[in-house]
């Protein structure tokens, strides 16, 4: 039984290397390999071609004085509609039938581009709009809704900020281009608050006196506009003292920062105090505190 299993076996797997062979040797797959062989060369050439031609065309703006975002866009643009015209040239090598694909293909096309492809036309047109208008500029300090960072890349779909915490956020083009945007860089100069509360016990124009000190000292706060500071408001641990400060935009987040580390070390020297959150309770009766007997 066990021979016979054994013939049984090797003349299963005779016939079936006989019936690959005699495929692999068949008319259908030598056309097959006709048709796909050039058009997986034609490609690769495109392909290579496509990347060699739209990153010329980057350089070449980039020479002629173009913004980083209008290279970078016309480049992905021009590379899309190279990649696609490859494709097609491939298809025609391989002796599909265009216009009938894409007369088979037109239903189906516009069913799609209707509903999956609806969010992607309007961050693709938005993408348009924005490097038309450039509304901002890749390194430009900006604030969307929440997101307060560096803008560091401008895509056809979307873009990317960094927030000045290090993440980096992706937002679609449709957003970013209907959301209102404030651009820090634009300005030449930024104004910006300090908020400090002292004790109840310290001398508020000491306090007045020593901030303004080292908000004049600081090398890149500017004279004019001259920063303001004022007694703002009674809060419920401390007097709040509110300083109104001018700075270039490029530098206002690490002049505040500086701003504050100075002033906390000045008040230390001083002896004036800035106060933890603390709240005074009273009884409306008096409290009958008994000490305790020692047995």
């Amino acid at each position: 039984m066990g021979c016979l299993g054994m013939v049984t076996l090797n003349d299963i797997v005779q016939e079936l290397m006989t019936n690959l062979q005699k495929l692999f040797m068949s008319e259908y797959v030598a056309d097959i390999a006709i048709r796909v062989i050039p058009a997986i060369i034609t490609l690769i050439i495109g392909y290579i071609i496509t990347k060699k031609v739209t990153k010329l065309i980057h350089v070449k703006l980039r020479e002629r004085g173009y913004a980083l975002t209008v290279a970078a866009a016309t480049s992905k643009l021009l590379y899309i509609i190279l990649f696609v015209i490859t494709v097609f040239i491939a298809l025609g090598v391989a002796g599909v039938d265009l216009s009938s694909a894409a007369l088979a293909g037109g239903t189906i096309t516009g069913l799609v581009v209707g509903l999956a492809l609806q969010p992607i036309l309007s961050n693709f047109f938005a993408g348009l709009l924005i490097f038309s208008e450039r509304p901002v500029n890749i390194g430009d300090l900006v604030q969307l809704e929440e997101q307060l960072g560096y803008v560091i890349d401008i895509g056809l779909l979307s873009s990317k900020v960094r927030k000045i915490t290090g993440e980096v956020v992706r937002i679609p083009n449709d957003k970013f281009f209907t959301s209102n945007i404030i651009n820090y860089s634009k300005a030449v100069a930024k104004a910006f608050e300090l908020d400090i509360g002292i004790s109840y016990n310290s001398d508020i124009a000491k306090a007045v006196k020593v901030i303004k000190e080292v908000i004049n000292k600081h090398p890149y706060v500017l004279a004019e506009p001259e920063p303001v500071i004022w007694v703002n408001e009674f809060g419920d641990n401390a007097v709040i003292i509110k300083a109104l400060v001018w700075a270039p935009s490029s530098l206002w987040i690490k002049v505040r920062r500086e701003l504050l580390e100075d002033i906390k070390v000045r008040f230390d020297q001083e002896g004036i105090e800035i106060p933890f959150p603390q709240r005074v309770v009273w009884f409306r009766t008096p409290l009958n505190i008994k000490e305790g007997v020692e047995g």
